[in-house]
């Protein structure tokens, strides 16, 4: 039996991540550094190719392709649990079926599932308690997040949308409710901003307000500002980047690119075929750099996590 909260917003599953085991996967990363090399020769053979068009797509594919084996590594109890609750879903809607015989069915399945559930519960103990036996009391992530405290937070169950009249409903609706926040939020931007036409009397406005600062970047940091992005600053960024923390937009953590970068080091001293994550960054950043974001790519898109301060809780801007 489930309750539900009638007054509970729509939720939904959230963004889909790489899960960490697939970067254990020896499998996936070969894949994923075979389509990195294929990527590299046909950027190097067709100079007319957008960089950031063609990255878009293999990050895309990268994608698709860990759901795909993700599905095939998922807990096999899972998926036989996720069959027989389709089959039970199926026998119940069944009006064809008769009803003594439709509950013996139920029943059956029911139970089957009640003994699968369990064995999984049991399963998840285990390996909970192989882990704890392995990390527990050491200096590891593991032993300081169980340790951590964790602060309760309530999710924003409805808003109110200030452009439309006091009196509308609340909206609950989790989408909808985002794009509520989004044009309010939008909406601030270009509050109090008056147009100045025609464009030459803007620009002489902006030149006159430049003229007015009296601070300067000198000589040396301003030649830094107009310099390429260099290989050696995006491989020194990748390994400072912070392990275990959520993945972007895309899905796709940063051990991902760790593990790309250690793996071109192992098949260069090898002299095998290598994909250079690395110099493949470095390109498509100064690409950026140089001629700006391809409409297409969707690379400057980001996303805002509201968390209630003060005032009215239905409204945007507490």
């Amino acid at each position: 039996m489930k309750y539900l909260n009638p007054s509970a917003p729509f939720q939904g599953k959230g963004r889909w991540a790489i899960p960490p085991f697939m970067l254990q996967s020896t499998l996936f990363i070969d894949k994923v550094a075979e389509m990195g090399i294929s990527l590299q020769e046909r950027l190097k053979m067709n100079r007319e190719l957008n960089i950031q068009v063609e990255y878009s797509t293999f990050k895309n594919n990268i994608l698709q392709m860990a759901k795909s084996q993700a599905t095939k590594k998922a807990c096999a109890l899972n998926t036989i649990i996720a069959q027989k609750s389709k089959k039970l879903n199926e026998t119940t809607m069944n009006p064809l079926i008769p009803e003594e015989e439709k509950q013996l069915v139920m029943a059956f399945l029911r139970e089957d599932i009640r003994d699968l559930e369990r064995k999984l519960h049991e399963k998840k103990r285990a390996n909970v308690r192989a882990r704890n036996i392995l990390e527990g009391e050491t200096v590891s992530k593991y032993w300081f997040e169980i340790n951590k405290e964790r602060t309760p937070r309530d999710p924003i169950i409805a808003l109110r949308d200030p452009l439309k009249p006091p009196n509308t409903p609340l909206e609950r609706n989790s989408k909808k409710m985002a794009e509520i926040g989004r044009n309010y939020h939008e909406s601030l931007q270009t509050s109090g901003i008056v147009d100045i036409e025609p464009p030459e009397e803007r620009s002489e406005c902006i030149l006159r307000t430049l003229d007015a600062l009296s601070a300067t970047v000198d000589t040396e940091n301003n030649t830094g500002t107009t310099s390429i992005i260099d290989p050696l600053e995006v491989l020194e960024s990748i390994k400072t980047l912070p392990n275990g923390t959520a993945a972007g937009l895309d899905g796709i953590p940063y051990e991902l690119w760790k593990t790309l970068m250690q793996k071109h080091k192992r098949d260069s001293a090898k002299d095998l075929p290598a994909f250079d994550v690395v110099q493949l960054l470095t390109s498509l950043f100064n690409d950026i750099e140089l001629v700006g974001i391809s409409d297409s790519t969707h690379f400057n898109q980001g996303w805002m996590c509201p968390l209630y301060k003060k005032g009215d809780y239905f409204y945007p801007a507490s």
